[in-house]
């Protein structure tokens, strides 16, 4: 009897250790469980997150593509505005021109323009350089220096036009001094007699109306050509051609 109940208690003692295993596996399986909900509302959480930061950032780019837009537009505008602009001056304040000013600011442009389309300045042919392939003479007649040469066609001409005559390279900048390849053509022979007419547009604009004799073959008129040069009045105080040609 005394082993039955001891071989009794061993198997009690046995199944309350495996109750006892079975619920701790319980509890492990619900922290388990626990753990995995809390994972999955962590994941919903970043799910959502990620969602609002796609969200902000599609709207960052169309805000992104908005203000290009809007930069390229006002560039547009800009354009269009520079193209009529008429600087800002308080056109009680400007001095008119006289007509022989304005006819002074007339023969130098065109005094200018020969220098690069006709004849060059008077240069030394015995004092030579050589710039990519090309001979340039050091000038040693009106003009010397280079700032002189775009000092004189600043003063008269738009900077536009300016830079067009420079990027043709007749004359280049040799530490400070000025050089240029010796050319000359002739003049167009079949125009005659020039006659002028100022037509004041307003204070700050100046049409310089140039109308030319036509010559047939035997030197008699036949017909007349008409040229508008447009003087315009800059910031700077100075009156510059906004456009300019030989017509010879």
């Amino acid at each position: 009897m005394t082993f039955i109940l001891i071989s009794g208690c061993q198997n009690e003692n046995a199944q309350l250790k495996n109750d006892s295993t079975l619920i701790e596996e319980v509890n492990e399986n619900e922290n388990v469980e626990e753990e995995i909900g809390l994972l999955k509302e962590e994941v919903k959480n970043l799910v959502n997150t990620i969602e609002d930061l796609v969200i902000q950032n599609n709207e960052l780019i169309l805000s992104v593509s908005d203000m290009r837009k809007t930069v390229i537009e006002l560039k547009n505008e800009i354009d269009k505005a520079n193209k009529n602009f008429i600087p800002t001056v308080v056109q009680d304040e400007i001095t008119p021109l006289s007509d022989n000013e304005i006819a002074s600011i007339y023969q130098k442009a065109v005094k200018i323009y020969y220098w690069f389309e006709v004849g060059t300045l008077i240069g030394d042919i015995h004092n030579n350089i050589f710039v990519d392939n090309d001979r340039y003479s050091k000038m040693s007649g009106e003009i010397t220096k280079y700032k002189e040469l775009t000092d004189r066609m600043n003063s008269v001409l738009d900077y536009k036009i300016v830079k067009s005559l420079l990027s043709t390279n007749r004359y280049v900048n040799v530490n400070g001094d000025l050089y240029g390849i010796l050319a000359d053509r002739g003049t167009h022979m079949y125009r005659g007699e020039e006659t002028y007419e100022i037509v004041r547009v307003n204070k700050t604009r100046i049409i310089y109306r140039v109308t030319v004799e036509v010559l047939d073959n035997k030197g008699n008129i036949d017909d007349y050509e008409i040229h508008d040069f447009h003087l315009k009045y800059y910031t700077d105080g100075k009156w510059r051609f906004e456009e300019f040609y030989l017509f010879r």
